[in-house]
């Protein structure tokens, strides 16, 4: 902070140990900045999650440098020190209630789609040689910056998400990380890992997964039945999950926990695709939730 003195400052602040960008907050001030820490050390950020995120601890709080740019997720499995990337996703993440920035949705992206694409799989497999990964699954988010890819975080792991990401994969890229995994640690990689590209090069169809926003607090009523057949009625509409139910309390959506449900967009024809996911939001803003009178 002091070698800003001066200078525009904008940083991330978050939790050391953390999910689902809970206490994740973007201070443009020095005073902001400590606000941020002094909540994340009290544990404010938790009060709405503590359920789901049970494995809390208070290890500290993280400063991060504030990029500017868009955020791309790379999911890979490594056997060997060979490195397959099964998918590639673009975060659309907006402000909302509040928050400065909620994940919209995650696209699906293969090379080609965008020139940086390239750019950012390479640095991805740079970043992996660094770390000297050799065996398992990774899953990366990268922000495409100005100067270029920037990491914001390395996982050993495979995609979260509850896995809502394997069927809507398996359908347009005809593989997905999950069972590329399983099939080099069980199979010797005879069934996939051996036979898919490093690179996912090419999709049969695409993919949207669109993360329902709350606007409301309180006890959960119904989803309004006019507004979920507009959603359902949509051309690339396939499937759903809810993370709410009647009777259940619900929260205006400020980061991943708070994040009500999510439904998937899929078709062979991107503009088809781009079309539904303008009308899902306008349908999302205009509110689909309906909490009961107090």
């Amino acid at each position: 902070l002091d070698q800003l003195e001066g200078k525009k400052k904008c940083f991330v602040v978050k939790p050391q140990t953390g999910a689902g960008s809970v206490g994740v907050t973007f201070c443009d001030s020095e005073q902001a900045v400590w606000d941020a820490y002094h909540k994340i050390l009290a544990g404010e950020h938790k009060a709405h999650c503590r359920a789901k995120y049970r494995h809390y601890t208070h290890a500290g709080v993280l400063l991060q440098e504030y990029l500017r740019g868009t955020e791309y997720i790379v999911n890979s499995v490594i056997r060997n020190g060979e490195i397959k990337t099964t998918a590639m996703f673009k975060y659309d993440k907006r402000p909302c209630n509040g928050a400065a920035f909620v994940c919209f949705s995650k696209e699906l992206m293969v090379l080609g789609d965008e020139p940086q694409l390239e750019e950012i799989l390479s640095y991805t497999e740079n970043v992996l040689k660094a770390v000297g990964f050799q065996n398992g699954a990774i899953h990366a988010e990268i922000m495409y910056t100005a100067r270029g890819p920037v990491l914001v975080e390395l996982n050993c792991r495979l995609h979260g998400g509850n896995a809502a990401w394997v069927h809507p994969a398996n359908l347009c890229m005809g593989y997905d990380q999950l069972s590329v995994f399983m099939d080099a640690y069980l199979n010797e990689g005879k069934a996939l890992y051996n036979i898919i590209p490093s690179r996912p090069e090419r999709a049969r169809a695409y993919c949207q997964q669109v993360k329902m926003r709350s606007f409301v607090t309180g006890t959960l009523d119904c989803v309004i039945p006019e507004q979920w057949a507009r959603i359902q009625a949509l051309p690339s509409y396939l499937e759903h999950t809810f993370g709410v139910f009647p009777g259940e309390q619900i929260l205006k959506t400020v980061d991943m926990p708070s994040v009500p449900g999510e439904v998937t967009l899929v078709h062979d024809d991107r503009e088809v695709l781009a079309r539904d996911y303008e009308e899902l939001n306008n349908i999302l803003r205009e509110g689909i939730f309906q909490v009961k009178e107090t």
